[in-house]
Formats: structure tokens, sequence, C-alpha cells
């Protein structure tokens, strides 16, 4: 009874935003008229990006190694899953797996690689399950990495001296952020998954990417690539990986893993990885893209 008076709520909720989007009262979103529409999305239901799909074909081996490598922390892994009660019962800064925002694969990829490439500096924009699993593994390893969390309306609160919280939106006055970052540190990325001129995402792309210096990773959340984002989430407007498409099949970015790809092309390796022995919710998505600056 209560999920079904959750879901009305939602469904009035978003009524309420595209009608005062429409009639200017307040902008909750982007509404773009075109005469058009219908065989746009028509062509839509067949979307399928091929060169994606080779693309991440020929790094198999690369992702396989990488899912060999989760192992190196299996006992890490697990002791997540031992103390999970204690999480769930106001644990701070505790990860968890029992949740379907950074699920299994994408948290297990962002610990291990954090335990591997030891970043000095971790900028993230966009905070939560992410930012837990990263201190787990700042931890473990002993790791002296700084981050900074970009994150307008933070979800939880994290009591960690080697962070800085910036409780904003991604503006152009942050770049200088970015200035300092070299070899093996990251930039994780969860924000609006939006393109629009002056969006989080067109910011990031277009300005503070392509002034990264090389070996600098970064990580793109909720990427479905090759095939287009799910019928169920429309109504949220992602556009993102239209833009991501070009990074991916450009020179100047190597591909460290695709989770969604691994997830429903490789299904036999991971099978065979630690990453099957762990939790994983049936509503979660794994969909984590990893890309190191060449």
């Amino acid at each position: 009874m209560i999920k079904f008076y959750q879901k009305y709520f939602l469904l009035i909720k978003r009524f309420y935003f595209k009608i005062a989007t429409i009639l200017g009262y307040k902008f909750y979103g982007f509404f773009v008229p075109y005469r058009y529409m219908d065989v746009f999305l028509e062509e839509r239901k067949n979307i399928f990006y091929n060169d994606i799909y080779t693309k991440f074909l020929n790094s198999k081996d690369f992702f396989k190694n990488l899912l060999l490598r989760i192992g190196q922390f299996s006992q890490e892994l697990q002791t997540i899953t031992i103390n999970e009660a204690k999480a769930k019962n106001g644990g701070r800064n505790l990860p968890r797996w029992h949740q379907d925002w950074f699920p299994r694969l994408d948290a297990a990829v962002a610990y291990t690689l954090t335990r591997l490439y030891k970043p000095s500096k971790i900028i993230e924009i966009g905070s939560g399950h992410s930012t837990r699993f990263f201190i787990e593994a700042i931890r473990d390893g002993q790791l002296r990495t700084h981050m900074t969390v970009i994150d307008p309306k933070p979800r939880a609160s994290f009591d960690v001296a080697s962070m800085e919280f910036i409780q904003s939106n991604l503006k152009l006055k942050h770049k200088d952020i970015f200035i300092s970052l070299k070899e093996n540190d990251m930039v994780f990325i969860d924000s609006s998954h939006i393109l629009i001129p002056g969006s989080d995402v067109d910011l990031l792309i277009n300005v503070i990417l392509p002034q990264l210096p090389s070996g600098v990773l970064v990580h793109i959340h909720d990427i479905f690539l090759p095939q287009d984002y799910p019928k169920s989430w429309a109504w949220r407007g992602y556009n993102e990986q239209l833009i991501i498409i070009p990074l991916i099949l450009s020179d100047q970015w190597q591909v460290i893993f695709a989770s969604h790809f691994v997830k429903t092309q490789m299904m036999e390796d991971l099978k065979h990885s630690i990453v099957d022995t762990l939790p994983l919710l049936p509503t979660a998505y794994e969909n984590s893209l990893w890309l190191q600056k060449k």
C-alpha cells in the first residue's frame, strides 16, 4: 500500500513539474517542441551504437583482467557484506551492497581502481553510496587521498577529515579545482546527466575534461552504451550518452571498464569472478564507465 501511494505521489509530482514548465510558471526541466518528434521516437526504438560495441568488444581482455584484479580484494569486499547490518543501523560512511544507486559491479570496480591506482586526489561530482566505497578503499589501503565532493543536495553526510565538501551545483568557477590533478587521480561524475549549454555535463565534457593531464581517470555513471537508456527512464530526459560517444571513440581516451557491457556481453566472465558472490538487488542497474586520459 505504501509503495502504491509513493508511486501515485511521484506521478502527481511529475505532472505538476511538466505543467509548471510548459506554462512558464517555474522551470523544472526542458520542454522542446518539435513537429516531427514522432519520427524521432520511432527511430529511437532501434538505436544501437555499433562503433561503441566494437570499441568495447576490442577491450574485452582489458575488462576481463580488471575483473580478475577485483579478486585481489575479495576479503575486503566480503567484509563489507559482513558489516552491512552495522551500516544499515546508522554506521556513518559505511558502504553497503543492498542499494540500487551504486550497486555491486560499479562499487567493486571503483573500490578496486582506488586501491590499484592510489590516487592522491578524487573529485566527485555527485555523492552518496559511491563516496562510501571510496572512503572504504582509502581506509583499507591506508591511502593519503584527499577527496573533494561537489553536490547541491547531498543525501548523506560524511565525517572524514581529508574531505572538502562543496554544497553546490558544478559551476564554471569550480574549474580551477581540477587544475592540480595529476596521473592516477580521479574525477567521478554522477551529475545531472543532461546536456544543454551551461549544464554540469556541458562544463565537464567541453571545458574541464579537455584540460585534464594525461593519466587522470574519469568515471561517468548511468551509461548504458552501446544501448540507449532504458524505456522506464524516459521521463528523466537523460541525454548525456550522446556526448560521451565521441569521447569514447576519440584517440584521447582509453576505455578502462564498462559495467553495462560486461553485465550484458561478458556474463560468463562475470559469473567466474568474485563479483558474482556479492549481493545485487533485482532493481539495480550496473552502468559505470571508466576512462583514462591518454
